[in-house]
């Protein structure tokens, strides 16, 4: 273990690269992560690492829940599938030790990841919109500006981006900053603000949009009202009003969205026979509606609820069924369908399929737990909405399958519980000494 003071902060100033780089290519943040484990392990305590470990239980769900998964290459086929299922998500065993139990952070270090976030969704916000215009001013197709169009050329697509940029702006707006966005900076403080609502809007993801009119703004006013000048709460209502103007009351993408739930074909979901049906015919909600049925139906052909079928083979049972059910050119090596190997658009129901009851069982208790332990030292306000708008995001994507979420959702809920457990041992050892 070395004990240079120059390499103890190395740890601190990565979690900030790591908070930047989210938003960008899946390369940044990964490098950032490998280089973030090789600093903390030159300098690392394994004894105190252990001992906190222990002390802190709710960690323990997200290293089970990793180890579960790896319990199931020993039943898997597919070895290979398998172990490249388990490096995608190795930052759910590594990152709640680094972080949950192995660094220490302060207000000020929390900040500045906070702030490094905030100006990476910035950064991929600019480049967009500006690149978004650039296109516009060669083709006249508005198109570009929104949903994954928007954001293409980024690997994480536009759901995930409006993900990071919903909380990005509550971070923003309910940060009580000490260092940065501060004394002649407010003003940057609101143009990013209005920014990022913008890059928000346009990224078109429906409960999401859903989430920041009825979560985030309520949350916002009822916090604001006691200390905000009547002039300053009169103009948010107005720049509000005129925002639901825009998405609702105009010919849009977003608001097409919208529609397009009222218009699905919900037959499609249950037919026998897809072989007449183009894949064009489903739309997101009945697609997904779709990927849930087979995989029901394959829990309860394989009586998999207990074990699931293994990380390695959940692709290849989703396939097979789709070939039951004739979907176009699922067996086609030239023209693959877009089906083929996709995951089931929702991180419970993939867990389900994967390793069965138990994961989905510590996957709940990863999701749900933090709800318990909010208050105005952990940043309460923040991390509701992180943490609502993450459940309800789970639900309709399989998250934890793909960087664009493992990163995010483990970096960020190991954020909160070092400042959890920080603040309960601080109270302890103030209550120790009086």
């Amino acid at each position: 273990m070395l004990k240079a003071q120059w390499l103890r902060s190395v740890p601190a100033y990565l979690l900030c690269f790591i908070a930047f780089a989210i938003p960008l290519p899946f390369i940044y943040s990964t490098m950032g992560s490998a280089l973030l484990f090789i600093f903390w392990i030159l300098q690392a305590n394994p004894v105190d690492v252990v001992q906190q470990l222990k002390q802190r239980k709710f960690l323990w769900p997200w290293l089970l829940y990793f180890m579960l998964f790896a319990l199931s290459y020993f039943y898997s086929e597919n070895k290979e599938q398998s172990i490249f299922d388990l490096e995608s998500k190795l930052s759910l065993f590594i990152l709640p030790i680094i972080i949950g139990a192995g660094i220490m952070l302060d207000r000020p270090k929390l900040e500045r990841i906070f702030f490094f976030f905030t100006l990476g969704v910035s950064v991929v916000a600019i480049i967009c919109i500006v690149k978004a215009g650039v296109l516009w001013h060669s083709h006249h197709d508005k198109s570009v500006f929104f949903y994954h169009n928007l954001v293409e050329g980024f690997e994480a697509n536009a759901v995930y981006m409006a993900w990071y940029c919903l909380f990005s702006i509550t971070i923003l707006l309910f940060l009580p900053w000490k260092t940065f966005y501060i004394g002649r900076w407010k003003a940057l403080k609101i143009l990013t603000i209005l920014l990022q609502i913008l890059f928000f809007v346009l990224l078109s993801a429906r409960m999401l949009t859903v989430l920041f009119f009825i979560v985030l703004i309520p949350a916002y006013f009822g916090k604001a009202i006691t200390r905000l000048p009547r002039s300053r709460i009169i103009l948010a209502l107005t720049t509000l009003f005129i925002l639901l103007i825009a998405i609702f009351g105009t010919k849009n993408p977003l608001r097409d969205r919208f529609a397009n739930i009222f218009d699905a074909n919900y037959k499609l979901v249950y037919l026998n026979d897809y072989s007449n049906i183009p894949e064009g015919n489903f739309n997101n909600l009945t697609l997904r509606l779709f990927f849930w049925r087979i995989g029901i139906e394959n829990m309860n052909e394989h009586h998999l609820w207990l074990t699931g079928t293994g990380n390695g083979d959940a692709q290849a049972l989703q396939n097979d069924k789709m070939h039951q059910l004739k979907i176009h050119n699922i067996d086609n090596t030239k023209e693959r369908s877009p089906f083929y190997n996709a995951n089931l658009h929702n991180m419970f129901m993939q867990t389900l399929l994967m390793v069965g009851l138990p994961g989905v069982i510590l996957l709940l208790i990863m999701c749900f737990s933090p709800l318990f332990f909010l208050n105005p030292n952990t940043y309460g306000s923040i991390f509701l909405i992180f943490n609502i708008s993450s459940i309800f995001f789970l639900t309709q994507e399989a998250a934890l399958q793909t960087q664009a979420g493992i990163v995010y959702y483990s970096f960020f809920s190991m954020i909160f519980w070092n400042m959890y457990y920080s603040y309960k041992r601080h109270i302890n050892s103030i209550l120790t000494y009086h």
